[in-house]
């Protein structure tokens, strides 16, 4: 009852491919978000001084179980399972909805991730409402991430696809 309550319900495999396609188009929306707000953040004075990098001691492997299987599994049984599908049920869709985004958002603890997290959070939760199951958001979810990875990995060891995304992020 616990795993229905919260949206974990068999989908075709013609939804599994429309989530994995919507996960890749959700990736290069979403970087086109985040730069939206970067900019518009620097234009008041922030200043993203956090860089990011690979570590040495972690395989791809590793970085795709621990930021990509992992949080696209938790977040969403919290967000779009818990949060979203709870107020579901007690008649408050649209307010689950849109808690469930804002505190995707702020989970992620960042100012700038909070714009485009909780823009995509939104989308992945209209996904849950009309698929009728949590599983489309958790695969867009670790499409996302996963995406993010290879590239973060594949831009500096020159893998396929690589310059693609920075053709269009140009």
């Amino acid at each position: 009852k616990t795993f229905s309550d919260f949206g974990f319900k068999k989908i075709s495999f013609t939804i599994v491919l429309c989530s994995i396609g919507l996960g890749f188009v959700l990736f290069f929306i979403n970087n086109y978000v985040a730069d939206i707000f970067y900019t518009i953040l620097s234009l008041v004075g922030y200043d993203n001084s956090i860089n990011v990098t690979l570590s040495t001691n972690t395989t791809i492997l590793s970085e795709f179980f621990l930021t990509a299987m992992i949080p696209g599994f938790c977040e969403e049984v919290l967000h779009r399972g818990m949060f979203m599908r709870g107020s579901s049920k007690q008649g408050y869709t649209r307010y689950g909805l849109l808690l469930s985004s804002i505190l995707f958002g702020l989970m992620h603890l960042n100012i700038q991730q909070f714009f485009y997290a909780m823009i995509l959070g939104g989308l992945m939760g209209f996904v849950v409402l009309i698929a009728d199951s949590i599983y489309p958001a958790m695969i867009i979810h670790f499409m996302n991430n996963a995406l993010s990875i290879y590239f973060s990995y594949g831009h500096s060891k020159g893998w396929p696809f690589t310059e693609f995304k920075a053709q269009v992020e140009n």
